[in-house]
């Protein structure tokens, strides 16, 4: 349960993505509320696992459905981890890159982040880095290829996130490249 936050914030996404919610599709906050109990109910999960294993072997019963309840429960314990180790660079650039340190508010778990890193990833992002616990984070773009700072604020915004530059130099509050309200990186919203 604990881990499964994201399996219920995915289902929300996808069925906002199918127009099947009025709503737009933005952080739960599942991971809020279980997040912080996520060791005891995987604690909680493993016992109740081996008991159930333990019981069907003494007592002989068949064991297909406690594979299957078994398997179910490992991907959604394992879920958070699956969906940040997912979120690899999506491609081998060798050339010169520009690097953008971003503010992302909203997230409030790992299928946020993903969501996230998918929408910079789609605008051009060669790589992107984001701390789920503070929102600080960075994008690797090719100069002149395309990364659409704006549009990807845009995206954002409709899901319930708010993304903005910030000027590393002037330690993350703000400066000629992000006034809190500026999404562009100082100059053209496209690199």
């Amino acid at each position: 349960l604990g881990s499964s936050c994201c399996a219920l914030q995915l289902g929300i996404n996808l069925l906002a993505a199918l127009n099947l919610f009025d709503l737009q599709a933005q952080c739960a906050g599942f991971n809020k509320v279980l997040g912080p109990l996520r060791v005891e109910l995987r604690i909680a999960t493993a016992l109740w696992l081996a008991y159930s294993w333990i019981l069907a072997l003494l007592q002989k019963r068949p064991k297909r459905r406690l594979v299957v309840g078994t398997a179910v429960c490992a991907f959604l314990t394992f879920l958070p981890e699956i969906l940040l180790s997912s979120g690899g660079p999506r491609v081998g650039w060798v050339g010169e890159t520009h690097t953008i340190q971003l503010q992302v508010d909203g997230m409030g778990c790992e299928a946020c982040l993903r969501h996230v890193r998918g929408v910079l990833s789609e605008e051009g992002a060669i790589e992107t880095t984001i701390d789920l616990d503070t929102g600080a984070g960075k994008v690797e773009v090719v100069p002149g290829g395309g990364f659409n700072l704006t549009a990807a604020a845009e995206k954002l915004e409709k899901a319930g996130f708010w993304l903005r530059a910030v000027d590393a130099a002037a330690g993350g509050s703000g400066g000629p490249e992000a006034d809190g309200a500026s999404i562009s990186p100082g100059g053209p919203s496209e690199l």
